[in-house]
């Protein structure tokens, strides 16, 4: 358990009160312990599922869906995962977005489940003549991201700014905090996350990605 404290209390003072509450008594039990970080991850047994609405329900539709689902090691830097996202958001913009006009939003996600990561590509709303093309469209931007150092380099950069650019409210630092608990089971300080932020390499984006491909990947197309 951890106990985050905002205000003018000194960190004596703090403890002198938590010694005088229940958070001091002795309680039996065993720890819950750590989460251990999965190293590998074995395929899918199913890659791509194609689900048409008609099929199930009357209402009419008249766009697809796509979303696209991949689980990537524990054991890596999150911060590395976090500028990969931001990459594949720049570029799913250019390419979906604005290039084929397919898509009013799509963008990527990811999630922390302690023991693995969670990446994912969704598009709720996907114009109709997309829906054959956009797996190709997919795989381009995932091969294409091997040499884009030039966003790499851009996103990276924006990272390290906002890192120290924050303007926290008590309510922020206590989020932040919890999530870190929930993540990494500790505080973790602005400092740390850039020099996190500042290991990251290219290289590191590359060796990501090959969890990325298309027999690693989940993929949801829902037709009309």
């Amino acid at each position: 358990m951890s106990i985050v404290g905002v205000g003018g209390m000194q960190l004596q003072e703090l403890v002198e009160l938590l010694s005088e509450s229940p958070f001091a008594t002795n309680k039996k039990g065993d720890r819950t312990p750590l989460p251990t970080p999965v190293t590998d991850v074995v395929l899918p047994s199913e890659t791509r599922h194609v689900f048409k609405v008609s099929k199930h329900f009357t209402s009419p539709i008249e766009v697809g869906a796509y979303r696209s689902v991949a689980k990537i090691p524990g054991n890596i830097n999150g911060r590395v995962i976090r500028i990969m996202k931001e990459m594949f958001d720049t570029m799913l913009f250019e390419v979906v977005r604005e290039r084929h006009a397919w898509a009013y939003a799509i963008n990527s996600a990811r999630h922390n489940f302690r023991h693995f990561y969670e990446f994912s590509i969704i598009c709720n709303a996907l114009e109709l003549k997309a829906i054959d093309k956009i797996d190709d469209v997919i795989e381009a931007c995932i091969a294409s991201m091997n040499d884009r150092e030039d966003l790499f380099e851009e996103v990276k950069r924006h990272a390290l700014a906002r890192n120290y650019m924050i303007d926290e409210t008590g309510k922020s630092v206590c989020d932040g905090a919890l999530d870190d608990l929930v993540e990494e089971q500790r505080i973790i300080t602005l400092k740390e996350i850039g020099s996190d932020f500042e290991r990251v390499t290219m290289n590191d984006i590359r060796d990501v990605l090959q969890w990325l491909q298309p027999e690693r990947r989940w993929t949801l197309i829902i037709r009309p």
